[in-house]
């Protein structure tokens, strides 16, 4: 269900956060947004306890060219559901909102 297709790939979003929660501090979450070569970009959201450029740094060493998110947002909270997952339509709602403006 949690899956992002861009370029044709299909990346499941449990899948990139378990390889980057050892090296992130704090929450994050992927989402996506629509891309118009892509299909949808994958997007990385970052509380602000994290530091964007080490961020970068991480995603462009650790994770396979196709999982690294095109954005990394930095927001004041990760949206959470009531039960405290992420709660992902929120998130891709966010991070839509944040890239339009």
């Amino acid at each position: 269900d949690n899956v992002v297709n861009t370029g044709g790939v299909k990346v499941q979003i449990e899948v990139v956060e378990e390889e980057l929660r050892p090296y992130i501090n704090g929450s994050f979450a992927i989402t996506s947004i629509p891309h118009p070569k892509l299909g949808e970009a994958i997007v990385l959201l970052v509380d602000e306890a994290n530091n964007k450029d080490r961020i970068k740094d991480i995603v462009e060493k650790i994770l396979p060219r196709y999982h690294q998110p095109l954005h990394i947002i930095t927001v004041t909270a990760i949206p959470v559901t009531g039960n405290g997952k992420t709660d992902r339509a929120t998130a891709k709602r966010l991070a839509q909102d944040i890239l339009r403006n």
